[in-house]
């Protein structure tokens, strides 16, 4: 359960808090806890999603779960540090069903997965974890693991990208077909700086 002892704060580089935790607290939630800036108390990140419907330009109804991002005070409360309300995947519920996942490890970082299952018009299958870490003041992409499988083929295809070493693993295989070997190849990433929660949808 959500402790409610609840400050928020301003928000830069992301949408405005418009969601409390007393609110987010009557919603579905994904959390995960775990020390995140390094400062030995838990922290606590939220996958919520809403009870009602949006509506998108053309009149179409859609979800679109909220992302925040709480630093833990020491005394059970949290304040928000980040709340994010576009950068998880939308969903319209028609044929395809995604997941939220969000995780923090024992070193502080969050992983934060968003998979998808389509029952028609797709025969693909695929998943996504987007491995972050606090630095700098901010959350930061630092490695991506991507997996498919293409359910009328078997065909699968798993991609580890590490943003700090600029290094890529794409390795290709067949879940049906024992006897296809494994392939993999490594590419090496152009540089760049890293990207910051909240300047690209996760899922991609």
């Amino acid at each position: 359960m959500l402790l409610l002892a609840v400050a928020a704060v301003g928000a830069q580089n992301a949408a405005s808090h418009d969601y409390s935790l007393e609110t987010l607290a009557t919603w579905s939630n994904t959390e995960a806890r775990g020390d995140l800036n390094k400062d030995g108390i838990d922290d606590l990140v939220m996958i919520s999603h809403a009870p009602f419907k949006m509506k998108d330009e053309d009149g179409d109804e859609y979800s679109q779960p909220v992302l925040t991002i709480c630093w833990g005070k020491g005394d059970g409360g949290f304040t928000i540090f980040r709340q994010y309300r576009d950068v998880m995947p939308m969903s319209y519920g028609n044929d395809e069903v995604l997941e939220c996942s969000v995780d923090i490890t024992p070193r502080g970082v969050l992983n934060i997965g968003v998979s998808s299952f389509a029952t028609a018009g797709t025969w693909e299958t695929w998943s996504v974890t987007h491995v972050l870490r606090y630095q700098n003041g901010d959350f930061f992409l630092i490695g991506k693991e991507e997996s498919s499988l293409m359910r009328n083929t078997g065909k699968t295809v798993d991609t580890s990208t590490n943003y700090l070493t600029g290094k890529r693993c794409t390795t290709t295989g067949n879940e049906f077909d024992r006897s296809v070997k494994a392939r993999s190849v490594w590419t090496r990433l152009p540089k760049g700086d890293l990207m910051r929660l909240g300047t690209w949808q996760l899922g991609q």
